[in-house]
């Protein structure tokens, strides 16, 4: 949270913000009403946030208002306008007219369900999260610890990682993580193995700056060995990636399995299809090289980056 002098920031009851999120309030002030979700990464600034919004991964909003039950995906760039009520903004859109907000369809009826979903499984951390706090204090809240016991997680689990692993200043990582050998993680960065368990990291990862992993619950994260993530990337389960993956800076990972030798550009999002019973069903070839920008959300838009990907062999 960042206000200038003279600005102010206020947040509603049962918001949650989830890890490396920023608010800010520097040429006015900022609101987010109750029970708004701001996920990984996203970016909210000199705005008016109504009730029951969700900003996805790396989503940004500037000098606009989310009027009640707005939801802005992955991805998305909101700028100057106001997005009407129960609006969706798709991954990766980029809404900077009024005339473009006003044109918006509505968000379906089943991502309230999702919505409802997350504000749950928020309460149940903070619920968790202060019972941690009071029975083994501020030590088990900062750094590697275990996971809180919730009705998804019921048992504490301490993360597995290597004696010699690399940590920057403010790290998080919790729960059944498992991180393998010459590994580094970089300032900021978070590894919730909290929601969806385990989160598999295998050797030689370079972690850069405010990077995340999580899995949505019931669901898992594993990724090969020598993954590099660049600054405020995000690795989402479900998720399972082969080996030698490169993400770069603002990338988002998301539903998919991924091969070996993939990379992953500045600012790409991937964010698959639900498949059977929550799995992903997107696949991304071994050798794949989804451009800087690019926006994949299903086998179309892949099949298009690969077509290009041939014809510039």
């Amino acid at each position: 949270l960042k206000a200038a002098r003279g600005r102010s920031i206020e947040i509603g009851n049962q918001t949650n913000a989830q890890d490396n999120v920023a608010v800010k309030a520097l040429k006015r002030g900022t609101t987010v009403d109750d029970e708004t979700s701001l996920a990984h990464q996203a970016i909210v600034k000199n705005s008016e946030i109504g009730d029951f919004v969700f900003v996805g991964f790396n989503a940004r909003v500037e000098n606009s208002t989310l009027e009640d039950g707005a939801f802005v995906l992955h991805g998305a760039r909101v700028e100057n306008v106001t997005v009407p009520e129960n609006a969706l903004v798709g991954v990766g859109q980029v809404v900077d007219k009024q005339s473009e907000a006003d044109a918006l369809p509505t968000a379906e009826e089943a991502t309230e369900e999702f919505r409802r979903e997350v504000l749950e499984v928020n309460k149940e951390f903070a619920e968790g999260y202060i019972e941690l706090y009071k029975e083994e204090g501020e030590e088990a809240l900062t750094g590697i610890g275990p996971n809180p016991e919730t009705s998804f997680n019921p048992k504490e689990i301490e993360p597995q990682v290597p004696e010699d692993l690399t940590v920057g200043r403010f790290v998080r990582i919790v729960g059944d993580v498992r991180i393998g050998e010459d590994s580094e993680v970089g300032r900021r960065s978070a590894i919730r193995a909290d929601e969806g368990v385990p989160i598999v990291i295998g050797e030689d990862a370079d972690i850069g700056k405010r990077v995340t992993f999580h899995a949505l619950k019931g669901t898992k994260l594993k990724v090969g060995e020598r993954l590099t993530a660049g600054d405020d990337a995000v690795l989402h389960g479900p998720l399972e990636v082969g080996d030698n993956l490169r993400v770069g800076e603002r990338g988002v990972v998301f539903r998919c399995n991924v091969g070996n030798d993939v990379t992953v550009g500045d600012g790409a999002i991937i964010a698959g299809p639900v498949g059977k019973g929550g799995e992903p069903k997107l696949e991304i070839p071994d050798g794949t090289n989804i451009p800087d920008g690019a926006v994949i959300t299903g086998q179309k838009e892949l099949d298009g980056v690969l077509e290009r990907q041939e014809q510039r062999k």
